[in-house]
Order: structure tokens, then sequence, then C-alpha cells
């Protein structure tokens, strides 16, 4: 019993440390596209904030893990075990949406884009996140840099799709000057380099926990068999 029971905690501590790092990851997340969260928050911001929240209830579980080995409270066995299975189908659930959704959600994405395009010069939030997304995706438009064109005059473009930014670089442009790359192709390249290490995080996290639920669910059998024979805990 002393080996399963250590075995719990040791896979609870690394459940724990885990969740610190998927707090971070979902912050770091939320921080890099803080400036476009008026056109991304959907898409980016609410699965990071989600992430963030996942992290602190995992924390919080493998707190309980740990308190209901080491506080030898029984009733909090079943519970945990129930929660852990819980946290395995919809890690699982989350996996499968993912994957079913990542066209429709990309393709909602780009409507997004253009229709905010169209407010460029008329609200400035909106400018200003369109010109932090172009800055930090090296970018222009939503398919090419050439969209600009019906929102400024002289075939000009935003300051923020120039590759040496300065105030007024977006007029009278040549193509050397500025970023030529729609900005939905490059979220969508940037979402399909990165997507697989969020299937693998999913997958690591699936392991932990349902190895401690393994763990658990032998930790009780030896309990219970200890309990019968002693007949205390």
């Amino acid at each position: 019993m002393i080996c399963s029971k250590t075995g719990l905690v040791v896979v609870n501590v690394i459940l724990l440390l885990s969740s610190f790092g998927l707090v971070s990851v979902g912050s770091l997340v939320q921080n890099y596209f803080h400036g476009t969260s008026g056109l991304l928050s959907g898409f980016v911001n609410l699965p990071a904030a989600l992430m963030t929240a996942f992290g602190v209830g995992l924390a919080c579980v493998s707190l309980l893990g740990i308190v209901s080995v080491y506080g030898r409270n029984y009733g909090l066995l079943f519970p945990y075990m129930c929660i852990l299975l819980a946290l395995v189908i919809l890690n699982i659930v989350v996996i499968i949406t993912s994957i079913s959704l990542k066209r429709y959600t990309l393709r909602f994405m780009t409507k997004s884009l253009l229709s905010s395009q169209t407010q460029y010069n008329t609200h400035w939030p909106i400018a200003s996140n369109w010109d932090s997304l172009q800055q930090n995706f090296e970018c222009c438009g939503v398919h090419h840099f050439e969209e600009w064109f019906a929102y400024f005059d002289n075939s000009s473009v935003p300051d923020s799709c120039c590759i040496k930014y300065s105030i007024g670089c977006g007029r009278f442009v040549t193509k050397s000057d500025i970023y030529t790359a729609g900005c939905a192709s490059v979220i969508r390249d940037w979402f399909q380099r990165n997507e697989v290490y969020f299937y693998l995080i999913v997958m690591y996290f699936i392991f932990l926990e349902l190895l401690s639920f393994l763990l658990y669910w032998k930790y009780v059998r030896v309990l219970n068999h200890y309990i019968l024979i002693s007949g205390n805990y």
C-alpha cells in the first residue's frame, strides 16, 4: 500500500506542476494576442482563457488528490476518481471538437477579418487591432495587401503593413516595402504549425489523468483489503 500511496502522490505532484505550466501557456497566448483582442477574441483569447481556467481547476484537483491520500480521508477518494474520469472525457471531447470545428472556425475568422477591415478608417480600436495584427504576424490585408487600396487613396496601405515602420510609410508603396502575405493565410499557417503542440499537451494530461485514476483504483482496492484484515484505516 505504501508503494501505491507514493506513486499517487508523485503523479499528483506532476499534475500539479503541469497545471501551473498550463496556466503559464494560457497567459502567454493571451499576452501574445493582446493587441489583436478585438479581432481574434473568440478564436484565441477565449480558448486561452479556458486553458488557464482548466489549469487552475486541475491544480485544485491535484491538491485534492494529495490531501485525500496524505490526509487519510477515505471520503475524498471516490469523488476524486469521478473528477479524474470526467476530466479524461472532457479532454477527449476537446480534441474531437477542435478537429471537427477547425475548418469552420478558420472560415468564420476570415469573415470576421473582412468585416472589420471595412471599419479601419472609422473605428480607432479596430484600426489599432489591425495594426498590431499586421505588425506581429508580418502580413497585410485579409487575403492580399491590395485589398486596402479600396479604403486608402493613391494605392496606399496602413503604415503597419510596412516592413520598416514609420509614419506615412504606407503611401505610394511598392511590394518590396511591405508585407505582401494576407493575414488570413498567415494566421491559418500559425495555427497549423502549433496545433500539434496543443494535441500533445491534451494527450499528455489524458495520460496523467488515466494513470492517476488507475493508481487510485488500485489504492482503493488495497485499502479495502487492508481495512478488512486490520479492521482500521
